[in-house]
This record gives C-alpha cells, sequence and structure tokens, in this order.
C-alpha cells in the first residue's frame, strides 16, 4: 500500500504541464479477475480493482492524452485449506486515444500502456508465507465517457492487465494477468 500511495503523489508532481494542454484528474475503480493456478479446489474470487490517472491532452496530436496511472488491484483465492491474498501495485505510463465521433452520446476511447508491476501472494494459513516479484508490465483497455458536468466526466471501461509472475518451487502460481471492468469519474482542469 505504501508503493500505491508513493505512485499517486508521483503522479501528481509529474504532470505540471503546458498552459494550452488540457490536464485532467480520473479516479476509477470495478472489479477485478487474476489469472491463478487452474487445479482442483482452487477458488478464486472476484477481487476489486482502486486506480487514479493524471494525465493531459497532446496538443500536436488531436485526440490523443498520456497519462501517468497508478493502480492496486486485490483478490482472495482459497486453494484448499490455505487462503492466499493476491495483490498487485503498478504504476503505468498510458497513451490514450479519444475516437473523434461521438457513440450513444459519450466519447469512446482505447488506451494501451507500460511500466512497473510489484506483485506478492501471501498465504495467510501457512506462517504468513510470501511470495513476491516485481517486473514490466503493460495494459490496454477501451470505454466509453460522458460528459455529466462542465468539467466532469463518467464512465465505464475494460482492462486488460500483464504483469509479474509468480512461481513457487518452479510451479506458476499466477501469470499475472489481469481482466478488469471499471466506473471511471473525470475531472478537467
Amino acid at each position: 500500500m505504501k508503493t500505491f500511495i508513493s505512485a499517486l503523489l508521483l503522479s501528481s508532481v509529474v504532470f505540471v504541464g503546458s498552459a494550452s494542454a488540457k490536464q485532467y484528474t480520473t479516479f476509477y475503480g470495478g472489479m477485478n479477475w487474476n489469472d491463478v493456478i487452474e487445479a482442483p479446489k482452487v477458488d478464486e474470487e472476484t477481487g476489486t480493482l482502486v486506480g487514479m490517472s493524471v494525465g493531459k491532452t497532446v496538443d500536436s496530436f488531436p485526440n490523443f492524452r498520456v497519462e501517468l496511472d497508478a493502480s492496486y488491484r486485490t483478490n482472495d483465492v482459497n486453494l484448499g485449506l490455505i487462503n492466499v491474498n493476491h495483490d498487485t501495485t503498478a504504476l503505468m505510463g498510458n497513451v490514450v486515444y479519444d475516437f473523434p465521433n461521438m457513440f450513444a452520446g459519450g466519447v469512446p476511447y482505447v488506451l494501451g500502456g507500460v511500466g512497473v508491476a510489484h506483485t506478492e501472494m501471501t498465504f495467510e494459513n501457512v506462517s504468513l508465507l510470501k511470495v513476491e516479484n516485481t517486473d514490466l508490465a503493460w495494459q490496454f483497455g477501451t470505454g466509453i465517457d460522458w460528459t455529466v458536468a462542465e468539467g466532469v466526466k463518467a464512465g465505464v471501461g475494460y482492462r486488460y492487465f500483464s504483469g509479474p509472475e509468480l512461481n513457487v518451487l518452479g510451479t506458476e502460481i499466477s501469470d499475472g494477468t489481469n481482466n478488469s471492468a471499471v466506473v471511471s469519474v473525470t475531472f478537467s482542469m
């Protein structure tokens, strides 16, 4: 969690941008599903995702935005008698393209990003055994935003995230992939 808070502060400081670029802050959250080992008695519960993006438009490329994106995903996994908490914290740099034509009254977008993520699994019933890994990560997503007030947008979207793998004794426990359904609110400055 300390890494997540540090990433949010870093995101806020980095985007002090030019006067002509339109700046914004997005808060998002939703449901998260990660890919863990498939085996009998393995039950993965739907998890949660929370995040924040700080970005700005790119004046020289219409409909493009760049942003720093900090996120935290958590899922619980039951391995028979063992409970596991699977968490991933990420700091990503995203490029977002807003389609010029509206759809259902909103603006559709696609995004892609690369960055770094830290993933850990804590085995709660095994003397708090922890497996962790930090590595490069990437993501892509899509969604649609609607203007709900001056300077405020609300949206829905999907994100596919690929982070660090986790292995125990040569066996892959998680391949690091996550699928998320998100809702968001964006404030323009």
